[in-house]
């Protein structure tokens, strides 16, 4: 089990909330995104990180997308 972040973001990139959850792997944590953006209606995105390492991005209405600097919570 690996410990991951999930920020749950304005489209601004500012941090609304988050959730922790120990979860298998990087895949599951990326399915488990979708579920934790569903819970915050006024979100645009949620990231998800293990460690300092993003490993996922989920925006409304899209796909996976890949952790990209304009969407990565880490970024300054």
């Amino acid at each position: 089990m690996y410990t991951y972040i999930f920020y749950v973001c304005k489209g601004d990139g500012i941090s609304i909330s988050l959730e922790v959850h120990s979860l298998a792997s990087d895949d599951v944590a990326s399915d488990w995104a979708q579920k934790v953006l569903a819970q915050h209606p006024t979100a645009d995105y949620v990231s998800v990180a293990r460690g300092e390492v993003t490993v996922a991005t989920r925006r409304r209405g899209h796909a996976l997308f890949a952790a990209t600097p304009e969407l990565d919570a880490f970024s300054a």
